[in-house]
This record gives structure tokens, sequence and C-alpha cells, in this order.
């Protein structure tokens, strides 16, 4: 990347150069639940940004590269929404709804990273109901127009030198997927929207669940309720102090977290003290934004004639990508475990049809989530 000689770096906008990042959406995850995985998934550039161009008459002033046009959203009311998440389904539905890539990667789309794997162990094997509540902002959107960029030499040197043309070669397997999934990604973001997102989510045993119901607990209520006293949106006059202390105490965890403008302190968690209004917070976003929704592409739509002129083989490269993408990340039967279910003897790995998550089926005389308990007889 490039900028006028006069320019310093903190001019730039914040985030815009994830146009020119590679994107890998088996390990990325459009919602980040637990606060901890904003930058999962991204890889090395693919396009070449030079920031030489200010917006004019824009909702920003700060340097956006050159062929990235920019949309201001205009300001709207934001409200909290609250999701309760105890089945695999709910969580394909939660995190679908979240999900833009305008492009469609069949099952395994962001199903296998790190946080899916996190909401599966929280729902299977620590039997618990997540409510998941956030409020989002969105700022402005980046729309790249890539016929005019150029790409990265490195990108170009790692399919330069990818062996070619043999199905099934291990090594041209193996060159993939360290040299292009593992560097690059399968695909590349060409649109993003920046804003910013207060998130929470809280865990309760599932057992509990019904015990609440009972008492005429509205979950979603108490739980937007805990996301208010958190990022100070609520009056302390404003709910029932007797009914959500003692929703409180079904809670077993408490992740909270923002992404994108100021860091804002939640730590302190008291019902008569605010630490912060959400609303100055959103004020902050605009200075430094982080993705919110994005729309990715596949790599293998570059990997043309026109932009590899001298390489013969550069189709076949493609076709070998999609097919090695195919073979491992993007194949549903490819199911992961606990633990294995700890070896042949003790259980079998079983898929659930969610993502490349399976639960084991326990031999007999032996139970547990990765059937590793002996059953005294």
């Amino acid at each position: 990347m490039s900028v006028q000689k006069d320019e310093v770096d903190i001019d730039w906008l914040p985030n815009s150069n994830k146009l020119a990042l590679g994107y890998n959406p088996s390990r990325g995850n459009p919602i980040c639940y637990s606060g901890d995985c904003i930058m999962n998934g991204f890889g090395a550039p693919i396009f070449q940004l030079k920031y030489n161009k200010r917006p004019v008459g824009s909702c920003t002033t700060k340097l956006l590269p050159e062929h990235v046009e920019a949309i201001c959203i205009p300001s709207s009311e934001v409200k909290a929404k609250t999701e309760k998440i105890s089945t695999f389904y709910e969580y394909k539905e939660s995190y679908q709804k979240s999900e833009s890539s305008g492009l469609s990667l069949g099952p395994i789309s962001f199903g296998s990273s790190d946080e899916t794997s996190w909401m599966l162990d929280n729902i299977y094997k620590y039997n618990y109901t997540m409510y998941y509540t956030y409020v989002r902002m969105s700022f402005v959107k980046l729309i790249l127009f890539e016929p005019q960029l150029e790409l990265t030499e490195e990108f170009r040197a790692a399919i330069a030198a990818m062996p070619c043309c043999h199905v099934g070669c291990e090594t041209t397997e193996s060159y993939i997927r360290k040299w292009i999934f593992e560097q690059f990604g399968y695909t590349y973001l060409n649109e993003i929207t920046l804003g910013g997102v207060a998130q929470q989510t809280i865990t309760i045993n599932s057992s509990d669940i019904e015990k609440m119901y009972q008492e005429n607990f509205n979950s979603d209520n108490e739980a937007g309720i805990s996301f208010g006293l958190t990022f100070g949106m609520h009056e302390s006059e404003s709910h029932s102090k007797g009914n959500h202390s003692k929703f409180m105490t079904y809670v077993k965890h408490i992740y909270a977290s923002t992404s994108g403008g100021q860091p804002f302190d939640n730590s302190v968690q008291n019902e008569t003290i605010k630490t912060n209004q959400l609303n100055e917070w959103f004020k902050t976003v605009p200075t430094n934004p982080v993705i919110t929704r994005m729309r990715i592409n596949r790599l293998t739509e570059l990997l043309t004639k026109k932009r590899f002129p001298s390489d013969p083989l550069i189709e076949d490269k493609a076709r070998l990508i999609e097919l090695v993408w195919t073979k491992f990340d993007g194949n549903q039967t490819l199911v992961k475990c606990a633990n294995d279910c700890t070896d042949a003897c003790h259980g079998r790995c079983i898929p659930t049809g969610y993502f490349q998550y399976g639960l084991c089926k326990c031999n007999p005389g032996f139970t547990g989530h990765d059937c590793s308990v002996s059953i005294v007889a």
C-alpha cells in the first residue's frame, strides 16, 4: 500500500484495507459470540491498495484506496435484539442471519471455525442455553472495483509456484492447503460494511430453563436487561431488581464486548453505576469502525488468462484449487468429534448434519461426550 508523502498512517479509514485481504470462511465467523474472534479467517493481501484518494462530500474525510467506492449509510435508531440458542439448528439460524457473503459455499460455509466449535460445545458438551444480545450500527459501505486493481506479488508468486496438474497428487494438495488456503484463504472480500457492534452472550444450564419458565421468567427480556446494565442503557428503576437478581443466579457465564469505536469499559456491573452510555460509544464508531457485514468472491475467479497471460496452466490451477477445497474444507462428510471419541475401542464419530461437527456414539461399557468414561458394572 502507498500513500502521499505528506499523509500519515492514522489518516487512513481504519479497516478499509480488509478489502485487499484473502479470507478463509471455514476459519472465520460472521458473528463473534465470544468476543474473541474478530480477526479470525483473514489472510494475506490479494490486491495492491494505493491510499491517495480523499472522498469529497462523504461521511468520512479519511483516505480511501483507489478504485474503492464509499456509500454512506444514513444513521437510524438502533435497538438491542436477543436470540436464544440452545440447539444446533438455532445456532445455524442465528449466524445465517448475519452471514451476508453473497456467495454460496455450501453447508460448510463458516462452519468449522473455532467460534462454531465453541458454540456447539456449549450446546452439546456443557448443555448450555445461550442468550445472545447485540446492537449493530453501520456507518459506511465500501465496494471494490476489482478490474482496476493489481494483484500482490506474493499472491502471484504463490500461484506461479503451485504444482500442476494431477488430481489426487499429495504434493499438489498439500501445497494448495498450506500456501493458498492457510496463507491467503479460499475467498477475498469485495464489499464490506464498516460500523460497530456491542454484544453480550450469557450461558444458562439447559436443565434450568424449564424451572425458569415455571417461575414465569421472560428470559429474552431478562437477557436484554442484563445487556442494558452492562452497557449503561437502563435506569435502575426501569425493571424489577428482585426478578432480575434471581434470574442472574441461573447465569453461568457472561461474555460482553464491543467492536469498533473507543474501548468501552464494561468491567463495572453495578445496577446503580453507569460506566458510559452506549449512544455515546456509538458516536466514536466512525473514527475506528470494524467490519459488520461483508460479501466475498472465490479466489479462483481471479485466476484468468487476462491476469496470468504467461501461465498456460492457470485455468487448470483454478480447477484444482476448487477440487481441493471440496475434498477437505468443503467436505461435509469429514466430521470432527471431541477427542476423536478417545479411540475406536471406546466409540465412533457420527455426523450431526451440521457443519463438520460430530457426536460420539459410545461402545458398550463407555460413556461421556468423548466416550472416555468407563462404566463400572
